[in-house]
């Protein structure tokens, strides 16, 4: 959770990245969950990969109505083919 306050400039949003797709590894987390907010924030249809369920549907929720959450473990080449699959197809 980010407690950091935030001036106002910082909470316009640029549209810098819309209609652009983001897929972010380990976004229930850290450095992932700040990319997946930024980059929600400006706009990118973010795709969470991630393979703790509650935190990646908690960050999924946190970047708003573009942001889906995808339960991937990287580590299995089937799962993260299958992802990105479902991610085309979304697309």
């Amino acid at each position: 959770m980010n407690h950091t306050k935030k001036s106002p400039e910082q909470n316009v949003r640029t549209g810098r990245l819309a209609d652009k797709i983001c897929v972010i590894t380990g976004g229930g987390q850290g450095i992932g969950r700040a990319a997946a907010e930024l980059f929600s924030h400006e706009s990118a249809k973010v795709f969470i990969i991630e393979k703790n369920e509650h935190l990646g549907r908690e960050a999924a929720e946190a970047c708003g109505e573009k942001a889906s959450f995808l339960k991937v473990d990287i580590a299995d080449p089937a799962q993260v083919e299958a992802a990105f699959d479902l991610i085309k197809k979304q697309c």
